[in-house]
């Protein structure tokens, strides 16, 4: 038996546990992200200066 023949076997063995580890690692940070409050905050300013033309 080839090693790429026991690596599939080990995989296809282990398969739910490859599949539980990346979904917790998937779902940990989305629960996460539902209890922190976002850090960032932007503000602007808009000025608008009006000239008035001479040939009204």
């Amino acid at each position: 038996m080839s090693s790429v023949d026991r690596f599939i076997e080990i995989v296809r063995r282990r398969k739910y546990l490859i599949l539980a580890s990346v979904l917790i690692f998937a779902l940990i940070p989305l629960v996460l992200s539902f209890f922190y409050k976002p850090v960032y905050k932007a503000s602007s300013q808009m000025r608008i200066l009006l000239h008035e033309s001479q040939s009204q």
